[in-house]
């Protein structure tokens, strides 16, 4: 006999035992193009990350990841290079880590990941 469960199961990160995935928020404030475009970078990150639960509805404890601003941008030669700034927060506790980069305007995954790889610090340090 095989049992099959269709019920949903806890989600939990392997690189962190049984503790489960940091639920996070994304929001965004920009609307140009190159803030669009860093938007749907940022989303595919945090989507294909096995790192995070990413969540719709804003809840105490969530990390809120958000881009307060359209992202700057200055022509360089004949490139664009993109500039972000990324702030860390919960609802309850408000901002507590801002942190700033770049990557050219067609390597918005490249910004993304920095963004994911400093959401991964901000989720271990969260106010309690």
């Amino acid at each position: 006999m095989i049992l099959v469960s269709l019920l949903p199961t806890e989600q939990k990160n392997p690189s962190t035992g049984n503790h489960r995935k940091p639920p996070v928020e994304l929001w965004f404030v920009g609307d140009d193009d190159f803030s669009i475009r860093m938007r749907q970078a940022i989303i595919a990150a945090f989507e294909s990350s096995p790192d995070f639960d990413l969540q719709e509805e804003n809840k105490p404890k969530n990390l809120i990841v958000t881009i307060p601003e359209n992202v700057g941008w200055k022509k360089i030669g004949k490139r664009t290079k993109v500039f972000y700034s990324v702030e860390f927060s919960t609802s309850d506790d408000g901002v507590f880590s801002i942190r700033k980069g770049w990557c050219w305007h067609n390597e918005y995954a490249t910004c993304a990941n920095q963004i994911l790889r400093q959401a991964r610090i901000a989720a271990r340090t969260l106010p309690r």
